[in-house]
């Protein structure tokens, strides 16, 4: 999935919680638990740095086994290969998995 701009993070009891949600109807798709634990910490002190745009990883890297239920049905009904992620709220385009061929990717 492609990175929206704004990532909220909450401070629940000195635990941090990251939600992405949808760009288009603002409802939660996803929690920090979904991420992968190295990429979800170098994203929320991202948001703080100004580092150039071409060292920032532009994808959410999600962790396999704690996928949210509605993605991990596409991906079983895709039988593991190509898809895209449409918001399950309004239908609109939040990116695509491939375990097919898997791209390089900048981080």
């Amino acid at each position: 999935m492609k990175r929206s701009k704004e990532l909220i993070t909450k401070n629940h009891s000195q635990e941090e919680t990251s939600i992405l949600r949808c760009w288009k109807c603002r409802k939660c798709i996803a929690s920090s638990g979904c991420f992968m634990e190295y990429l979800e910490n170098q994203v929320i002190k991202d948001k703080d740095d100004s580092v150039d745009a071409q060292n920032i990883c532009h994808v959410w890297h999600m962790n396999v086994e704690a996928l949210p239920e509605w993605i991990s049905c596409l991906i079983q009904k895709a039988q593991w290969t190509v898809g895209k992620l449409n918001c399950p709220f309004c239908g609109a385009r939040l990116g695509g998995f491939n375990f097919v061929s898997t791209p390089k990717c900048s981080c």
